[in-house]
This record gives C-alpha cells, structure tokens and sequence, in this order.
C-alpha cells in the first residue's frame, strides 16, 4: 500500500475506491484516466497522488484493499457445507449482493485485473500483485442434497437453470444499483427482493419448498 493511503479520510478513501474501481474496470489500466479517477472522487489530481503516489501505486492500493476485503467478506464467508443447494446460494448471493451495494465494480475489476499483462508495471509492483491474490471462488454447486429437488434424477438441468437464474438477477441488480441514485435505494429493499426471488426458485425446484400454502379464507 502507498505509504500515505492510510492518512486517507474514510469517506474520501471510499470516494477514491469507487472511482478507481469504475474506470480499472470499464476500461481496463493502459486506458484508465487518472483524471477521471479524480474528478469522479471529487479530489483533485495532484492530492489524489500526494496519497497515492502515481497509476501504478492506485491500482495497487486498489488491488491490495480489495484482495482483503474480498477474501474476509466474501470467499470466507461463504457456506460450503450446506446441504441445500437454494439455501446455500442465497447466503451467497445476500454476501455478494451487500458488497456489490457498497462497490458496484468490484467483481469487474478482478475479471479485468485477471487477464491483464502485469508487465505493464514496475518490477517491484509486479511482485507485490503477484503475492496479494484473492482465495480461488469455491463451486457452489458441488455436494449437494439432490433428493431436495423435485426432479432428482434430472438436476444437471436444474443446477444450469439455477445458475443461469441467478446470473441473470444478479445483473438486474447490478444494474439498479449502479443506475439508481444512492437517496433512492437502500439495501433493505435488494435483500427483500433476493428473498423474494430465492421463494420463487423453491416453490419452483423443490419437492417440500416449506412454502404453506394460503388458507381458504386468504383467497
């Protein structure tokens, strides 16, 4: 890490993260402007450096900070052992859902940082990349409880409309969260449409969704 990062105010180093996120992410390092990095921060470019030092540095202290926080909020925390596949998801997603409120463009940033050429910096900064590495992504959809499912015998065709349902809400998320204004949307509301949506996939795959069914006299 730069060795001024840490003077950063909390609010103006969550500013700085985000706007670096954004630009590594959508347009990769050898285009990223450090001058929108700033602007999009609402820093100027020569105290954004003064903590920073230089690109190199930035993406650094963006690469180290997000390593942690994905391998102690995330990859840790995920359940591997739960039996049911749906339970198991959700807990997963609820996980992912909170971090990507808080930073939209983390996951692009890693799938960009993952294909780039690390030639592209200094000798010493290549090291560092090197040994700050987010923990492999577990496969969620290993040993499970098949006999949950409604159709058993079928769930290869269920574990492909599982993961393609998810991908897709995921997205739909994403695009709210990064298309809403921040006044406009809290995350009590994402986390009650995620619940929502893991209800549906139950009711849908499960032989016992432990969903009742509505009373007479609710109809």
């Amino acid at each position: 890490m730069p060795a001024n990062a840490p003077q950063l105010q909390k609010q103006r180093k969550e500013a700085l993260l985000n706007a670096a996120l954004k630009e590594f992410a959508e347009v990769g390092y050898e285009q990223a402007s450090t001058n929108r990095i700033a602007r999009d921060a609402g820093i100027s470019k020569p105290l954004m450096f003064h903590y920073v030092g230089n690109k190199q540095q930035l993406f650094l202290f963006v690469y180290e900070y997000f390593s942690d926080l994905l391998n102690k909020e995330y990859y840790r925390q995920l359940d591997r052992t739960e039996p049911d596949l749906i339970k198991r998801l959700h807990g997963a997603y609820l996980i992912q859902l909170r971090l990507l409120y808080a930073y939209p463009w983390v996951f692009d940033f890693f799938k960009m940082s993952a294909g780039m050429d690390i030639q592209l910096f200094d000798e010493d900064i290549q090291q560092k990349l090197i040994k700050r590495k987010t923990e492999d992504c577990p496969n969620l959809f290993e040993q499970y409880d098949r006999s949950l499912f409604l159709l058993p015998q079928e769930d290869a065709t269920c574990i492909q409309i599982l993961y393609c349902s998810c991908k897709g809400f995921q997205d739909l998320m994403l695009d709210k969260i990064r298309t809403m204004q921040p006044a406009k949307l809290c995350i009590s509301s994402l986390e009650k449409d995620l619940d929502i949506f893991f209800m549906g996939l139950r009711r849908l795959m499960y032989k016992d969704n432990g969903i009742e069914a509505p009373h007479a006299d609710d109809e």
